[in-house]
């Protein structure tokens, strides 16, 4: 059995829960929250840490974000969405105690698709059908697992070379926008050429946390180069003829063929209609704009 299979079919916006405040006082929000994403019909990502408390508790992460999803999840068992996770797994051990706290934690039987850190030998332990290959290809088997799709960071994104070069998992996942690509020239360079399928996480780039605002973020260029890489995005956005940065952002991740769903965080339900108002509209960029973005992207990763 090989671990490579056709991706599910997703929603080309997926809901990033990483805004989840997950709180005492919260939780009935953003239980009420991620029940009207799910009547969206929209596919779903989420972390062991995320929410409150977040990386402080080891080894998984002390974030209650499961605990809002499984509350939501048994309110409607039947609306359960596509479930996107990262899934730690240094060692065997490793992965088979945090694929129990996941399943445990958000109440289901299966994830539709893990998300792999790309660790240094990855590429190695995949070709020689190593201890942790073995284990996720047990996974798969009992059904545990649908997809694998490779995590990948700067500045460790050369370790994802000989992974997408020879196909070891289904697709890529990364932090991918305007703003935001956290793999090197060469790394991308492949990704196209091989036309590996990108899992595009932080759809406004992680620093509007109000789309209301994002106006106002993304024409006064500060000290974090990711709002002066807005500023300089600003003559392309009027070009565009976008109304908002929203449809901007979300036009570009969705006109690069490679790209199968961006991933928005959000914790407000008028912002997840946002996001899927600009799905339904979606055309693609002018290519001539697009290509002025890659250009830019070339320079600044």
């Amino acid at each position: 059995m090989q671990l490579q299979s056709p991706l599910p079919s997703l929603s080309r916006y997926t809901f990033g829960t990483g805004r989840i405040r997950a709180t005492a006082d919260s939780f009935a929000a953003d239980v009420k929250l991620v029940r009207g994403v799910m009547e969206t019909g929209v596919a779903i990502h989420t972390s062991s840490d995320y929410g409150h408390g977040g990386h402080d508790v080891q080894p998984f992460g002390g974030g209650q974000t499961l605990k809002v999803l499984h509350a939501a999840f048994a309110e409607a068992p039947t609306q359960i969405p596509k479930i996107v996770v990262k899934l730690y797994c240094a060692t065997v051990d490793n992965a088979r105690g945090h694929l129990e706290l996941i399943l445990r934690g958000l109440g289901v039987d299966r994830i539709d698709v893990a998300q792999l850190c790309t660790w240094a030998d990855f590429a190695d332990d995949f070709r020689q059908q190593g201890p942790r290959w073995q284990v996720f290809k047990e996974f798969k088997e009992k059904r545990l697992i649908g997809n694998y799709v490779a995590e990948i960071f700067s500045p460790w994104s050369q370790n994802a070379l000989p992974v997408i070069q020879e196909e070891l998992v289904d697709a890529a996942i990364f932090y991918y926008n305007l703003v935001d690509r956290q793999v090197n020239n060469e790394v991308w360079d492949l990704i196209e050429a091989k036309k590996t399928k990108v899992f595009a996480l932080r759809t406004l780039g992680g620093i509007c946390p109000d789309l209301d605002r994002v106006e106002v973020v993304a024409t006064n260029a500060g000290a974090d180069p990711m709002r002066s890489m807005l500023a300089a995005l600003q003559g392309l956005y009027k070009q565009s003829g976008c109304r908002n940065w929203v449809e901007f952002s979300m036009r570009f991740a969705l006109s690069i063929p490679n790209v199968l769903t961006t991933i928005g965080a959000t914790n407000n339900l008028h912002h997840v209609h946002a996001f899927l108002a600009a799905e339904r509209a979606f055309q693609p960029l002018p290519q001539d704009v697009m290509q002025q973005i890659k250009t830019l992207h070339r320079q600044w990763f």
